[in-house]
């Protein structure tokens, strides 16, 4: 079957990726029927389209039935349940994203891929796609739309760029010429090449943002974590954010590059409001919620430290280490603005383990008295094992004195767990208990 161009070379979104396609009407003759497939299709529409679908179809190995309405040679005008079955099953097994069965801009772009791969008309060029694809500047948006695919999308895509220059569609949107003003007009495209490239790295930047953007919101409506009306809001401004995405590329194609960036604002806009309709949060909205969290911590992390202080406790070490957490959000911050949003993420957590630490040094006058008596009470024992042993090495009887070192020695670890517990008054009678006993079996002897 051979493929006419009918409408103009626009860009176009295929599948969980960006693909770049060829978003043209798709017209063949077939049973004294020439088919123009330029408009969308589902469940209930008729039309000769319709009939040529269904035969494509059943040609093409998805057979709507084999006996009946729809069989081959048995099509119809009128687009059914059969119809949407069996191109639901073509679009999946084409990786058109949703395979839903619905005849869209997606499947007629991709069509006309696979009609006009095969047109002679479509591969006279000898021109090679790796020198299409040398031929676009390292900083280029097209470029950028490449380097996100994976090796099979990419190679549908490099196809796709040497179906264009086969077009005779170079970079900046003009075709082919051999008039003897060649030189004449390089010349002029060399002049606005350099006057619109702070444009074009302009829309490079926001071509990212839109992609990313769009896929955020594809995600987010897998996920469904919406009303049936959010998501089919959500869907809706989906779509236009694809629309907008071909129209931005083909204006950058075209050499449009002011309606090339209006077209990608639009393309981000939409799929932001898509991703918000169908409930998604994105990354940088969860990092800002993250730093307007740690801020509120740290706030209070220095009134807990106020309060300490005046119950008389020692914060020295706490303020340094807090005021290191306060630096350390700044640089996070300043990654942020720079949307560096894995080194936020790390000096985020950064700043939350000098909050906890900051928060760990704090040393009460409780707890510092604590941590005394618990010292003096081991010093204690360490004094009567030593008066033991000397005690022993003179033969000496020295039985009471190591039940009072025992008895010593069971109150300071329980001083000791009262101590890790918090429980720094109940520390303190214990580890006072022990140092008593200590001295009681230095005194035996």
């Amino acid at each position: 079957m051979n493929s006419i161009i009918t409408t103009p070379l626009k860009i176009a979104v295929s599948g969980a990726v960006f693909l770049l396609l060829s978003f043209m009407g798709v017209s063949y003759a077939h049973a004294e029927v020439t088919c123009t497939f330029d408009r969308d299709l589902d469940i209930g529409i008729e039309g000769d389209d319709v009939l040529c679908l269904q035969q494509f179809l059943n040609e093409a190995g998805y057979t709507l039935t084999e006996n009946g309405a729809g069989a081959p040679g048995e099509e119809t005008n009128r687009f059914g349940a059969l119809t949407r079955e069996a191109l639901a099953l073509w679009q999946a097994d084409n990786d058109i994203y949703p395979a839903s069965g619905y005849f869209g801009p997606l499947t007629r772009a991709a069509l006309e891929l696979l009609e006009g791969m095969d047109t002679d008309a479509n591969t006279s060029s000898d021109t090679t796609t790796s020198s299409v694809l040398t031929s676009l500047n390292t900083d280029d948006p097209i470029q950028t739309l490449f380097s996100s695919l994976s090796d099979s999308d990419r190679a549908q895509a490099e196809d796709l760029l040497s179906l264009f220059n086969a077009l005779g569609i170079t970079k900046s949107g003009n075709t082919s010429s051999n008039s003897d003003d060649d030189e004449d007009e390089v010349d002029d495209e060399d002049e606005d090449e350099e006057a619109g490239s702070d444009v074009r790295s302009e829309f490079s930047t926001l071509v990212k943002k839109a992609i990313k953007m769009i896929r955020d919101a594809d995600d987010a409506i897998d996920d469904g974590d919406a009303t049936t009306e959010e998501l089919d809001s959500a869907r809706d401004d989906y779509e236009d954010a694809r629309d907008d995405l071909m129209d931005a590329v083909y204006s950058y194609f075209t050499g449009d590059y002011e309606d090339a960036l209006d077209a990608i604002d639009d393309a981000y806009d939409n799929a932001e409001d898509a991703f918000g309709d169908a409930g998604g949060v994105s990354r940088e909205d969860e990092l800002d919620d993250r730093i307007d969290d740690i801020e509120d911590d740290i706030d209070d992390a220095w009134e807990h430290l106020e309060n300490d202080e005046d119950d008389g406790a020692d914060i020295s070490d706490a303020e340094d280490l807090l005021e290191e957490a306060e630096d350390v959000l700044e640089e996070a911050k300043d990654a942020f603005d720079d949307e560096e949003y894995a080194d936020t993420d790390d000096l985020l957590d950064d700043v939350e383990d000098l909050i906890d630490e900051a928060l760990d040094s704090v040393v009460s006058e409780d707890e510092d008295d604590a941590d005394n008596a618990i010292d003096d009470a081991k010093d204690a024992i360490k004094d009567a094992k030593d008066a033991i042993d000397e005690a022993e090495d003179d033969g000496d009887d020295t039985d009471d004195a190591e039940d009072y070192l025992n008895d010593a020695e069971d109150y300071l670890d329980d001083a000791e767990d009262a101590y890790d517990d918090g429980d720094y008054e109940e520390a303190i009678d214990l580890a006072e208990k022990a140092e008593k006993y200590a001295k009681r079996a230095e005194d035996t002897l």
